[in-house]
């Protein structure tokens, strides 16, 4: 599988709107097989793209495709024991947001600053997933059963849908 990364942009009002979609590149990670899949889910404002590569034996790995069209090797959070480790955000720092599969059976969540790794779980969920950091530190994610989360200067809290009445 091919991963592309669009540019969109939004032209009129929001019931009137055109959107114009522009593909910026097209990529696969070093190797890439029609029996393994390159995902991209975040970039930064460098152009540095983190995803998940998915081998022939279905086992995910975390990279990052930098501006300068090189790739880091595949990424694996340490405590991952079951092949799952995925990469979903990034900011300009290069910080890497992700998850990945515990001994536990369950996902976690991690941030990767460097070489060095560090696990999040949402306080008490039995799952949480990280999809997107910013520039300070703010993180955004799921946890249990889909319920969205922000993290905001180090405090979690849950998203709530909000109904109109």
């Amino acid at each position: 599988m091919l991963a592309v990364v669009f540019a969109f942009c939004f032209l009129g009002t929001i019931s009137q709107a055109q959107i114009n979609i522009t593909v910026l590149g097209t990529f696969n990670y070093p190797g890439a097989t029609e029996t393994t899949s390159t995902i991209p889910y975040g970039i930064n404002d460098q152009g540095d793209v983190v995803g998940t590569f998915t081998d022939a034996a279905l086992k995910d790995f975390a990279f990052v495709r930098y501006a300068d069209g090189t790739f880091s090797p595949l990424i694996t959070e340490p405590n991952d024991t079951a092949n799952y480790t995925q990469g979903r955000g990034i900011n300009n720092s290069g910080t890497i947001c992700g998850n990945y599969m515990g001994s536990d059976g369950q996902l976690h969540g991690f941030f990767r600053i460097g070489e060095t790794f560090s696990e999040y779980d949402y306080p008490d969920a039995p799952t949480t997933e990280v999809f997107g950091i910013n520039d300070a530190g703010d993180f955004v994610g799921s946890f249990g059963f889909e319920t969205a989360f922000v993290s905001i200067r180090g405090t979690a809290r849950p998203v709530l849908p909000q109904f109109f009445g």
